[in-house]
């Protein structure tokens, strides 16, 4: 959108969908600025690489949109905001976390709201938002242009 910021890394990482995993791993090479920017300096407690965070800020939390093979895919915070109760203490956990793999891994977080077609004739994998999804059509792209380092 019009007041969308921005950001783009210094270099280009695969990605990998994997509907056996929870969470979307980031690599560890950009896994800091990443949640940095994710977290805008709300207070967290960081474990084996999974963020926690107080509940009472979940509402601080905005889509994020990944640009893969020129198309623009979403996160809504509702996807990657996970909450947990334990022995009567809720609290929120980002359904990223970081990863030593030089690639995104895109799991359920991501898959949340889209259909996904698997080509294997074609090499290739289809997604559309699901019927009752609250994500848009998934449109073509270009990189923008505005950096923010």
């Amino acid at each position: 959108g019009e007041n969308a910021v921005y950001y783009t890394f210094n270099e280009y990482y695969p990605a990998i969908f994997d509907t056996g995993t929870s969470l979307v791993l980031v690599p560890n090479s950009i896994a800091p600025d990443f949640f940095g920017r994710l977290l805008k300096g709300q207070r967290y407690v960081a474990i084996n690489g999974m963020y926690q965070f107080s509940c009472a800020n979940k509402d601080e939390f905005e889509s994020i949109f990944i640009m893969i093979e020129g198309y623009w895919l979403e996160f809504h915070p509702e996807d990657y905001i996970i909450e947990i109760t334990n022995e009567g203490v809720t609290g929120c956990l980002l359904g990223f976390g970081a990863s030593d793999m030089p690639y995104w891994l895109l799991g359920d977080v991501f898959l949340r709201g889209y259909y996904s077609v698997h080509d294997q004739a074609n090499d290739r994998i289809g997604f559309a938002p699901h019927a009752t999804s609250n994500k848009k059509i998934i449109t073509e792209g270009i990189n923008p242009e505005k950096t923010y380092k």
